[in-house]
């Protein structure tokens, strides 16, 4: 639950004084919890500001104003809205909620009202990734008492990171040459008359590069705009032949891919090893661990690498590059690798981070015949600092099976007695 508090009665009624007409919006459900909204509050409201002289036209009962679906419905267009849509001289809609349901509140309410949905969702920002399929549903709605005609849509992708040959238009076309999707009467024949409450749908999909156009330090950070406007002529007696319209505009940013390896290493490498491959009873055998990490589309920060090892594993000193920063507790066997930040592109136009340190391991009798594991599997952790979201990968447990050396000659991973 959001706790919410509301403004003293005096400041809300100053707030008010320039506007002619009163609609007030109130949440059932955080709000009505805190007593700042809700059924009761409203009406107290309503009743204060009628006293006070302003004229309420409207109030309307919200079930959860932050869902940006409900406010959407035809049955929450309230009668002040739809005859006094855009005319913010004439009248004042006054929300009870929390900050998101007052953001939705105050969101441009069209008699002609367009919406777009970007795989489903209605955010105003979202995120996908390379090779991702991008459906985008655009809905409608005629908030007027009469009917609508001769309406068209125009849908305007921008940005390098979609792929033009993707695009797919369902009772539409693509311009290429515009990157405009264009739906009308010929193509759809909801558009050409659209009844008084009635409302419709049109798609569209189209799929992220794979890979992304990265070619130098600065190729990042992508994102697509996606700009919407639907455009019909009135037909009473005030909006006769005049053009009605709404649009809105969406943006996805790309988010970036964590690539995360890792390898066993014995011969070849940064560090120096030494013992018996195959691994025997009772003999040490050291290896080289390797983890790297590479990073397309957009900055990273706060990367790190967690892993353990087993218990008859022992961890040595030598690392490479030398200074990196590996921790390792010895009381409950953990390891980890503070990167840090993990620049876009790394692995790509740059070289991937990579670090190296080694393992020692003295078999038993038991693990005859096995490959064991030398060190568990590891958790990828970082934040992408374009998106602001958090991203999370694995590195599989490495064994002593060495098909990462490029000089080993296989049939070294079973232990031998």
């Amino acid at each position: 639950m959001i706790i919410t508090t509301c403004k003293p009665y005096g400041v809300i009624r100053g707030a008010l004084k320039k506007w002619k007409k009163i609609g007030i919006v109130s949440c059932n459900s955080c709000a009505r919890a805190c007593e700042t909204g809700g059924k009761e509050r409203m009406d107290e409201l309503a009743q204060r500001l009628k006293q006070d002289g302003f004229d309420v036209v409207d109030t309307e009962l919200v079930a959860m104003a932050c869902n940006i679906d409900l406010l959407k419905r035809p049955e929450y267009q309230s009668d002040f809205s739809r005859e006094n849509a855009g005319c913010n001289d004439r009248g004042k809609d006054l929300g009870f909620s929390c900050e998101r349901g007052l953001k939705n509140f105050s969101r441009k309410k069209s008699p002609l009202n367009l919406t777009v949905f970007i795989n489903g969702k209605d955010d105003s920002i979202s995120s996908a990734y390379t090779g991702e399929m991008i459906r985008v549903d655009l809905a409608w709605v005629n908030n007027l008492s009469s009917s609508i005609k001769d309406a068209q849509i125009e849908l305007e992708i921008k940005g390098e990171a979609y792929d033009q040959r993707s695009v797919s238009v369902t009772k539409g076309a693509y311009r290429s040459y515009d990157n405009k999707a264009v739906w009308n009467s010929a193509s759809l024949k909801d558009l050409a008359s659209i009844a008084q409450g009635s409302s419709g749908k049109a798609q569209l999909g189209f799929s992220i590069k794979n890979p992304l156009p990265i070619y130098k330090q600065g190729n990042k950070d992508f994102s697509i705009s996606i700009e919407a406007k639907i455009i019909g002529l009135g037909t009473s007696d005030e909006f006769e032949n005049k053009q009605i319209s709404d649009s809105l505009k969406k943006e996805i940013k790309i988010g970036s891919k964590l690539q995360a390896v890792g390898k066993t290493l014995h011969y070849s490498g940064a560090l120096k090893n030494s013992g018996d491959v195959p691994p025997k009873v009772g003999e040490e055998t050291t290896y080289t661990i390797v983890w790297s990490l590479a990073n397309n589309a957009n900055d990273l920060s706060d990367a790190k690498i967690t892993a353990s090892l087993p218990p008859y594993v022992s961890k040595e000193s030598l690392i490479s590059p030398e200074g990196s920063d590996l921790q390792f507790d010895e009381k409950n066997a953990t390891l980890v690798w503070n990167v840090g930040e993990v620049p876009a592109g790394t692995g790509i136009i740059m070289p991937a981070k990579e670090i190296s340190f080694q393992v020692s391991f003295s078999p038993n009798l038991t693990q005859v015949g096995e490959t064991p594991v030398l060190v568990n599997k590891a958790t990828v952790e970082a934040r992408d600092t374009f998106t602001e979201e958090n991203m999370s990968a694995e590195i599989p447990a490495l064994t002593v099976n060495l098909s990462g050396d490029p000089q080993s000659k296989g049939g070294d991973d079973k232990v031998k007695e």
